[in-house]
């Protein structure tokens, strides 16, 4: 087991890690958009690709309100990032790909789900929290009418109006995250 110290403001934590370990636990530095964050681990950078979500592409409708939720979430604290056995290590873009656990073992992705800022992302087999995702993203989804109030008086296409179908999301998105754009 490794153990560094990291000055944070006026104080040291202390970072942990174990080479075999496939919990991570790091400092988030940056945040890219609702659902990518740069986080430092030990000392390395690591882009985070948030596991079972897909949240707004930037310059698409909800981006900045997902981005900035995240950005509230996380910016500056330190995270624990668990990857899942049913998913790879990374993506095609060389990202972790990682459940991001806030202080007092919060689910990143399942707090923005919550909030309507990102939806479930299944990308070839389920992911392990998937129903919990899904169950929290029925319950999360706000209201059309209560989103036009975050435009100015246009009526707003919620951005998973075009993924429903059967009352369920289509699956085998490419994750390119075309289905949020141009809304």
């Amino acid at each position: 087991m490794l153990v560094l110290l990291v000055g944070v403001g006026a104080g040291w934590m202390a970072l942990q890690t174990d080479a075999d370990d496939p919990d991570r636990r790091g400092l988030v530095v940056g945040v890219v958009d609702g659902d990518t964050v740069d986080v430092r681990v030990l000392a390395t950078r690591e882009r985070v690709r948030v596991l079972g979500i897909d949240a707004p592409e930037t310059g698409s409708c909800l981006s900045r309100q997902a981005t900035a939720e995240t950005n509230r979430l996380t910016l500056g604290r330190l995270v624990k990032l668990q990857g899942d056995p049913s998913q790879p290590e990374r993506d095609r873009f060389d990202r972790l790909l990682a459940y991001v656990e806030l202080p007092g073992e919060r689910d990143l992705g399942l707090e923005l789900v919550k909030r309507g800022l990102a939806r479930v992302f299944v990308v070839g087999r389920p992911f392990m929290r998937v129903e919990s995702y899904r169950k929290a993203e029925s319950l999360g989804r706000p209201e059309p009418e209560h989103l036009e109030l975050l435009v100015t008086g246009e009526p707003l296409v919620p951005p998973w109006g075009p993924l429903l179908a059967g009352g369920g999301l289509l699956r085998g998105d490419s994750g390119a995250g075309d289905s949020w754009r141009g809304l």
